[in-house]
């Protein structure tokens, strides 16, 4: 409060891999929601032969809440992720939608939460032949939906091994993935200690990573990750759980980036 009264700024510096940067710079922007008037922003360098740029870039800022990037010396304004991933037409209609495919299998994490029944349900309404529902207490047992096989699958996304393990046993029959994992608390940034983040980013964040690396060499026609406006349209008190969403959108870019 006593920076936001004084006009002292505040930057948040990542470097290397923009991956493991994102969650820092989602933080920061809840920082600046929480707290009108302070100034600064964040910066992330790709190389640390660019660090005296960047600096110079933080020293000469005088505005609230920038986020640049800075590549081979030269920094620029970046933008936000969700300009990166979505396409729209001249009306503003989305033009690239998930494809649901009939043959192979989709794997849902968080199956027996409510966004990933909802998420289960319109797979198979759209044609997907089998399913796969992923969650720490779901009952290993399978049911008919709609002429589809819903299969329970008992796995903790969060843990590498256990993700592998359900990967392996359908081995390169994997139409789609659907994470749709996670938590959610309200902590103001100041009282945001290891517990909260261990909490806001195992099955959101961990999750996400460990079904990445699982499917690194298979080919998924379809990989969703449901994020949440809470890293785009950062909210006071979700400093963890933006953090959390905005390791899920860069990881959409990287996956993105490699095909």
């Amino acid at each position: 409060h006593e920076a936001a009264s004084d006009g002292t700024g505040v930057w948040v510096l990542t470097l290397g891999d923009a991956l493991f940067g994102a969650p820092l710079r989602v933080a920061s922007r809840v920082l600046f929601q929480e707290h009108a008037g302070l100034r600064g922003g964040s910066v992330h360098v790709e190389a640390a032969s660019s660090l005296r740029v960047a600096v110079g870039q933080m020293l000469g800022s005088t505005g609230a809440g920038l986020e640049m990037s800075v590549s081979r010396g030269e920094a620029v304004e970046r933008r936000r992720i969700v300009e990166e991933l979505v396409g729209v037409d001249a009306e503003g209609v989305f033009v690239r939608r998930p494809v649901v495919h009939t043959a192979g299998t989709h794997l849902v994490s968080g199956g027996r939460g409510g966004l990933g029944g909802l998420i289960a349900g319109r797979l198979v309404e759209r044609g997907a032949g089998r399913v796969v529902l992923m969650g720490r207490t779901v009952p290993a047992e399978a049911i008919e939906h709609g002429g589809a096989a819903v299969v329970a699958a008992v796995c903790d996304v969060s843990q590498q091994v256990m993700v592998d393990a359900v990967v392996a046993a359908l081995g390169c029959n994997v139409a789609g993935v659907i994470h749709a994992a996670g938590a959610i608390s309200v902590v103001s940034g100041g009282n945001v200690d290891l517990g909260v983040l261990s909490s806001m980013f195992a099955a959101k964040a961990d999750g996400a990573l460990a079904l990445h690396k699982a499917l690194a060499s298979v080919p998924v026609g379809v990989f969703l990750m449901t994020s949440s406006t809470g890293s785009a349209l950062p909210q006071p008190g979700q400093t963890a759980y933006g953090a959390a969403n905005g390791f899920l959108e860069a990881l959409a870019v990287r996956r993105r980036s490699e095909g």
